[in-house]
């Protein structure tokens, strides 16, 4: 019986101490960044096309890790997904993205472009055994309207910018 006791006890102080650990676990404030807002106003389902040939696609957004990240994942016809991982640094924003084709370029968003533009700019990537493999080298965020959006990504090859590779989706209701 004295042992269930004090099992018992631990437990409770186990439990307040994780609860009282969680509340510490806020993240500290910020100023308001427009832009990672903007982009946190994007959480849901999005359907729509991309390509020269108009494949379809479908899109999800999650505000995650405490609100402190937006996780976007790529759904495409021939399951070839990707995500794409958006934080901020400061007052800039810091996008990886996890292409199928192995490697994650990293890249950076001074903010918004006249109120409805995210332009990323290649800062570094990883996994990539020869800088003239292809990878994607840039990419720019419209918000067309609060339920349209499109992604431009620039895909380099051989060392040369080869082709935009084009998204346009809308938000799923």
């Amino acid at each position: 019986m004295k042992r269930a006791m004090d099992g018992a006890a631990v437990l409770v102080l186990l439990t307040g101490i994780v609860l009282a650990g969680s509340a510490q676990m806020a993240p500290p404030a910020q100023a308001p960044n427009p832009a990672f807002e903007k982009l946190k106003s994007l959480a849901g389902r999005w359907e729509g096309t991309y390509g020269e040939k108009k494949e379809p696609t479908a899109v999800s957004y999650s505000v995650v890790s405490n609100g402190t990240a937006v996780e976007e994942t790529i759904h495409s016809a021939d399951s070839s997904d990707m995500v794409t991982m958006y934080v901020r640094d400061g007052d800039r924003l810091v996008m990886t993205h996890y292409c199928s084709m192995g490697n994650q370029p990293r890249m950076v968003s001074k903010g918004l472009k006249n109120g409805n533009e995210l332009e990323f700019v290649f800062q570094d990537i990883t996994n990539l055994a020869d800088p003239k493999d292809g990878h994607m080298r840039g990419m720019v965020l419209k918000f067309v309207d609060n339920d349209h959006i499109t992604h431009s990504w620039t895909w380099r090859e051989g060392g040369k910018d080869a082709k935009l590779e084009v998204f346009e989706v809308t938000r799923k209701k």
